[in-house]
Protein backbone atom coordinates (compact mmCIF):
# COMPACT_ATOMS: atom_id res chain seq x y z
CA UNK A 1 0.00 0.00 0.00
CA UNK A 2 1.40 3.47 -0.79
CA UNK A 3 2.38 6.30 1.76
CA UNK A 4 0.12 9.41 1.49
CA UNK A 5 1.39 12.06 -0.30
CA UNK A 6 1.94 14.59 2.77
CA UNK A 7 3.04 13.09 6.10
CA UNK A 8 2.36 15.47 9.00
CA UNK A 9 4.65 14.94 11.81
CA UNK A 10 3.03 16.02 15.65
CA UNK A 11 6.40 15.48 17.77
CA UNK A 12 4.68 16.96 21.38
CA UNK A 13 7.10 17.32 23.54
CA UNK A 14 5.77 15.85 26.29
CA UNK A 15 3.48 18.32 29.13
CA UNK A 16 2.76 20.73 26.47
CA UNK A 17 -1.28 19.99 25.93
CA UNK A 18 -0.05 16.89 23.16
CA UNK A 19 -3.13 14.81 24.42
CA UNK A 20 -5.63 17.81 24.41
CA UNK A 21 -4.84 17.91 21.11
CA UNK A 22 -4.53 14.30 20.01
CA UNK A 23 -7.75 13.89 21.67
CA UNK A 24 -9.79 16.27 19.33
CA UNK A 25 -8.15 14.49 16.23
CA UNK A 26 -8.72 11.05 17.94
CA UNK A 27 -12.81 11.78 18.03
CA UNK A 28 -12.67 13.53 14.50
CA UNK A 29 -10.92 10.43 12.70
CA UNK A 30 -13.40 8.70 10.96
CA UNK A 31 -14.91 11.84 9.89
CA UNK A 32 -11.95 13.31 8.75
CA UNK A 33 -10.62 9.82 6.62
CA UNK A 34 -13.72 10.18 4.57
CA UNK A 35 -11.89 13.37 3.33
CA UNK A 36 -8.61 12.06 2.67
CA UNK A 37 -7.22 12.73 5.99
CA UNK A 38 -6.14 9.79 7.99
CA UNK A 39 -4.68 10.30 12.06
CA UNK A 40 -2.60 8.08 13.95
CA UNK A 41 -2.13 8.55 17.70
CA UNK A 42 -1.01 6.95 20.07
CA UNK A 43 -3.82 4.36 20.64
CA UNK A 44 -2.71 3.09 17.10
CA UNK A 45 1.48 3.85 17.28
CA UNK A 46 1.96 2.42 20.80
CA UNK A 47 0.86 -1.12 20.07
CA UNK A 48 3.96 -4.16 19.13
CA UNK A 49 4.60 -3.47 15.50
CA UNK A 50 2.83 -0.51 15.00
CA UNK A 51 4.70 2.30 15.94
CA UNK A 52 6.32 4.69 13.91
CA UNK A 53 9.81 2.93 13.75
CA UNK A 54 7.94 0.45 12.62
CA UNK A 55 5.49 1.33 10.07
CA UNK A 56 8.07 2.96 7.85
CA UNK A 57 10.96 0.26 8.72
CA UNK A 58 13.18 2.85 11.02
CA UNK A 59 14.89 -0.61 12.72
CA UNK A 60 15.83 -2.24 9.48
CA UNK A 61 18.79 -1.13 7.35
CA UNK A 62 18.76 -0.45 3.72
CA UNK A 63 20.74 -3.14 2.12
CA UNK A 64 20.02 -5.86 -0.20
CA UNK A 65 17.88 -7.99 2.14
CA UNK A 66 15.87 -4.71 3.60
CA UNK A 67 12.28 -5.03 2.27
CA UNK A 68 9.55 -2.04 2.29
CA UNK A 69 7.03 -2.50 5.00
CA UNK A 70 3.49 -3.16 3.70
CA UNK A 71 2.04 -0.38 6.24
CA UNK A 72 -1.00 -2.07 6.83
CA UNK A 73 -2.60 0.74 8.24
CA UNK A 74 -2.27 3.47 6.01
CA UNK A 75 -5.93 3.71 4.56
CA UNK A 76 -5.59 3.56 0.77
CA UNK A 77 -7.74 6.59 0.29
CA UNK A 78 -5.45 8.37 2.61
CA UNK A 79 -3.90 11.86 0.98
CA UNK A 80 -2.68 13.21 3.86
CA UNK A 81 -1.42 11.26 6.98
CA UNK A 82 -1.20 12.95 10.51
CA UNK A 83 1.20 10.94 12.87
CA UNK A 84 1.06 11.80 16.42
CA UNK A 85 3.03 10.43 18.95
CA UNK A 86 5.58 12.36 21.85
CA UNK A 87 7.08 9.00 22.37
CA UNK A 88 9.15 9.22 18.86
CA UNK A 89 10.71 12.20 20.05
CA UNK A 90 12.53 10.11 23.19
CA UNK A 91 11.82 9.57 26.88
CA UNK A 92 11.01 12.54 29.44
CA UNK A 93 13.09 11.07 31.89
CA UNK A 94 15.15 7.88 33.58
CA UNK A 95 12.80 7.64 36.22
CA UNK A 96 15.27 8.27 39.08
CA UNK A 97 14.81 12.03 39.14
CA UNK A 98 16.94 12.98 36.29
CA UNK A 99 15.08 14.31 33.06
CA UNK A 100 16.86 13.83 29.63
CA UNK A 101 19.55 16.44 28.93
CA UNK A 102 19.81 18.30 26.25
CA UNK A 103 16.34 17.04 25.88
CA UNK A 104 15.13 15.26 23.23
CA UNK A 105 19.03 15.44 21.63
CA UNK A 106 18.41 12.19 19.24
CA UNK A 107 14.59 13.25 17.78
CA UNK A 108 16.40 15.00 14.77
CA UNK A 109 17.96 11.74 13.72
CA UNK A 110 15.22 9.69 14.16
CA UNK A 111 13.14 12.52 12.06
CA UNK A 112 15.93 12.54 9.18
CA UNK A 113 15.85 9.10 9.09
CA UNK A 114 12.05 9.03 8.62
CA UNK A 115 12.31 11.68 6.02
CA UNK A 116 14.86 9.55 4.59
CA UNK A 117 12.65 6.68 3.66
CA UNK A 118 9.51 8.32 2.76
CA UNK A 119 11.41 11.03 0.11
CA UNK A 120 11.98 14.30 0.52
CA UNK A 121 8.78 17.15 0.71
CA UNK A 122 6.55 14.45 2.15
CA UNK A 123 7.17 15.23 5.82
CA UNK A 124 6.51 18.46 7.88
CA UNK A 125 6.89 18.69 11.60
CA UNK A 126 4.86 20.52 14.01
CA UNK A 127 5.43 20.94 17.83
CA UNK A 128 4.91 23.14 20.87
CA UNK A 129 7.59 24.77 23.78
CA UNK A 130 6.81 25.62 26.94
CA UNK A 131 8.71 27.90 29.74
CA UNK A 132 11.66 25.82 31.83
CA UNK A 133 10.17 26.16 34.88
CA UNK A 134 6.76 25.37 34.27
CA UNK A 135 7.76 22.27 31.59
CA UNK A 136 10.55 21.15 34.45
CA UNK A 137 7.07 21.06 37.07
CA UNK A 138 4.88 19.02 35.50
CA UNK A 139 7.61 16.47 34.45
CA UNK A 140 8.69 16.26 37.73
CA UNK A 141 4.61 15.79 38.84
CA UNK A 142 4.35 13.26 35.84
CA UNK A 143 7.72 11.16 37.71
CA UNK A 144 6.37 11.25 40.89
CA UNK A 145 2.66 10.45 39.62
CA UNK A 146 4.45 7.19 37.75
CA UNK A 147 5.29 5.78 40.87
CA UNK A 148 8.89 7.25 41.44
CA UNK A 149 9.70 8.99 45.50
CA UNK A 150 11.54 11.49 44.19
CA UNK A 151 12.07 14.84 46.64
CA UNK A 152 11.44 18.08 44.89
CA UNK A 153 15.15 19.09 46.36
CA UNK A 154 16.41 16.09 44.72
CA UNK A 155 14.64 16.69 41.13
CA UNK A 156 15.86 20.49 41.45
CA UNK A 157 19.42 19.24 41.84
CA UNK A 158 19.52 17.06 39.26
CA UNK A 159 17.65 19.07 36.87
CA UNK A 160 18.93 23.15 36.93
CA UNK A 161 16.49 24.90 34.78
CA UNK A 162 19.31 26.72 33.27
CA UNK A 163 19.22 23.30 31.56
CA UNK A 164 16.69 23.17 29.42
CA UNK A 165 16.99 24.40 26.16
CA UNK A 166 14.65 24.36 23.31
CA UNK A 167 16.81 25.75 20.44
CA UNK A 168 19.43 22.69 19.96
CA UNK A 169 16.35 20.42 18.72
CA UNK A 170 14.87 23.03 16.87
CA UNK A 171 17.98 23.69 15.29
CA UNK A 172 18.60 20.08 14.63
CA UNK A 173 14.90 19.58 13.18
CA UNK A 174 15.37 22.28 11.03
CA UNK A 175 18.46 21.16 9.77
CA UNK A 176 16.83 18.22 8.19
CA UNK A 177 17.25 17.62 4.26
CA UNK A 178 14.52 17.06 2.60
CA UNK A 179 11.82 18.18 5.46
CA UNK A 180 9.11 20.31 4.17
CA UNK A 181 9.33 22.53 7.56
CA UNK A 182 9.30 22.83 10.84
CA UNK A 183 5.72 24.69 12.77
CA UNK A 184 5.78 25.18 16.09
CA UNK A 185 4.02 27.54 19.19
CA UNK A 186 4.69 28.45 22.91
CA UNK A 187 2.81 26.57 24.92
CA UNK A 188 1.53 29.97 26.71
CA UNK A 189 0.31 30.71 23.99
CA UNK A 190 -1.68 27.10 22.48
CA UNK A 191 -5.39 28.51 24.07
CA UNK A 192 -5.20 31.25 21.55
CA UNK A 193 -3.97 29.00 18.58
CA UNK A 194 -5.85 25.85 18.35
CA UNK A 195 -7.62 26.81 15.50
CA UNK A 196 -4.76 27.89 14.22
CA UNK A 197 -2.44 24.70 15.13
CA UNK A 198 -5.68 22.59 14.01
CA UNK A 199 -6.05 23.90 10.37
CA UNK A 200 -2.58 23.90 9.44
CA UNK A 201 -2.38 20.13 10.44
CA UNK A 202 -5.42 19.30 9.15
CA UNK A 203 -5.97 21.37 5.98
CA UNK A 204 -9.20 22.52 4.66
CA UNK A 205 -11.54 20.09 6.82
CA UNK A 206 -9.97 21.32 10.09
CA UNK A 207 -13.57 22.34 10.98
CA UNK A 208 -14.43 18.50 11.55
CA UNK A 209 -12.00 18.46 14.31
CA UNK A 210 -13.14 19.61 17.78
CA UNK A 211 -11.03 19.67 20.32
CA UNK A 212 -12.14 18.78 24.28
CA UNK A 213 -12.72 21.94 27.06
CA UNK A 214 -10.54 21.79 29.67
CA UNK A 215 -6.70 20.23 30.42
CA UNK A 216 -6.48 16.77 29.63
CA UNK A 217 -4.02 15.72 32.21
CA UNK A 218 -3.55 18.00 35.07
CA UNK A 219 -0.89 18.14 37.11
CA UNK A 220 -0.71 16.10 41.03
CA UNK A 221 -1.14 19.04 44.08
CA UNK A 222 1.48 19.14 46.43
CA UNK A 223 -0.81 17.48 48.77
CA UNK A 224 -1.17 14.67 46.19
CA UNK A 225 3.08 14.60 45.60
CA UNK A 226 3.35 14.38 49.63
CA UNK A 227 1.06 11.37 50.11
CA UNK A 228 3.52 9.10 47.72
CA UNK A 229 6.02 10.39 48.33
CA UNK A 230 5.59 9.19 52.45
CA UNK A 231 4.18 5.96 51.24
CA UNK A 232 5.82 3.03 52.73
CA UNK A 233 8.71 1.11 50.56
CA UNK A 234 6.37 -1.94 49.10
CA UNK A 235 3.36 0.06 48.60
CA UNK A 236 1.69 0.21 45.07
CA UNK A 237 2.70 3.54 43.93
CA UNK A 238 1.19 3.73 41.02
CA UNK A 239 -2.25 3.16 42.41
CA UNK A 240 -1.89 5.57 45.27
CA UNK A 241 -1.11 8.07 42.69
CA UNK A 242 -4.02 7.54 40.70
CA UNK A 243 -5.90 7.57 44.68
CA UNK A 244 -4.15 10.88 45.60
CA UNK A 245 -4.68 12.67 42.13
CA UNK A 246 -8.46 12.49 42.75
CA UNK A 247 -8.66 12.82 46.44
CA UNK A 248 -6.12 16.03 46.29
CA UNK A 249 -7.17 17.46 42.59
CA UNK A 250 -4.80 20.59 41.72
CA UNK A 251 -6.42 23.66 41.19
CA UNK A 252 -9.22 23.19 43.76
CA UNK A 253 -7.56 24.55 47.25
CA UNK A 254 -4.30 21.82 46.85
CA UNK A 255 -1.72 24.33 45.07
CA UNK A 256 0.57 22.77 42.52
CA UNK A 257 4.15 21.95 43.63
CA UNK A 258 6.72 25.21 44.04
CA UNK A 259 10.25 23.80 42.68
CA UNK A 260 11.71 27.11 41.82
CA UNK A 261 12.84 30.39 43.71
CA UNK A 262 12.30 33.78 42.40
CA UNK A 263 15.88 33.89 41.12
CA UNK A 264 15.64 30.52 39.17
CA UNK A 265 11.96 31.41 37.67
CA UNK A 266 13.64 35.11 36.54
CA UNK A 267 16.33 32.80 34.56
CA UNK A 268 14.42 30.40 33.27
CA UNK A 269 12.59 33.34 31.40
CA UNK A 270 15.42 35.15 30.68
CA UNK A 271 16.72 32.02 28.89
CA UNK A 272 13.34 31.30 27.42
CA UNK A 273 12.68 34.50 25.56
CA UNK A 274 16.01 34.46 24.25
CA UNK A 275 15.30 30.67 22.73
CA UNK A 276 12.13 31.51 21.29
CA UNK A 277 14.04 34.43 19.73
CA UNK A 278 16.60 32.62 18.33
CA UNK A 279 14.07 30.14 17.31
CA UNK A 280 11.81 32.46 15.33
CA UNK A 281 15.03 33.50 13.52
CA UNK A 282 15.58 29.74 12.28
CA UNK A 283 15.32 28.90 8.34
CA UNK A 284 12.79 26.67 7.39
CA UNK A 285 11.07 27.18 10.96
CA UNK A 286 7.44 28.77 11.36
CA UNK A 287 6.41 30.27 14.69
CA UNK A 288 2.57 30.42 15.35
CA UNK A 289 1.73 33.71 17.27
CA UNK A 290 -1.44 34.98 18.44
CA UNK A 291 -3.14 37.32 16.23
CA UNK A 292 -0.89 36.90 13.41
CA UNK A 293 -0.75 35.06 9.96
CA UNK A 294 1.45 32.09 9.89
Amino acid sequence: MPIPDQIVLHLGPHKTATTHLQKGLQSASDRLLKHGVQFLGPQNLRRKGRTIVSLFGLDVPFGPDWTRPRHKQFHRDAKRLILSDENFLGALHDGDGRVHMPIYDEAPARVAELVRRVGPNRVSVYLCVRHPAAFLTSAYSQMVGSGHQVTVDDFTDANPIGEIDWFPLIRGLSEIDGLSGVTLWRFEDYAALQSTIVSQMVGPHADLVKLPKGASNTGLSQRAIDVILQAPAGDDLKELAYWARRRFPSGTGFPKPELFTEAELALGQKNYTDQVARIADLPRVTLLRPGKTA
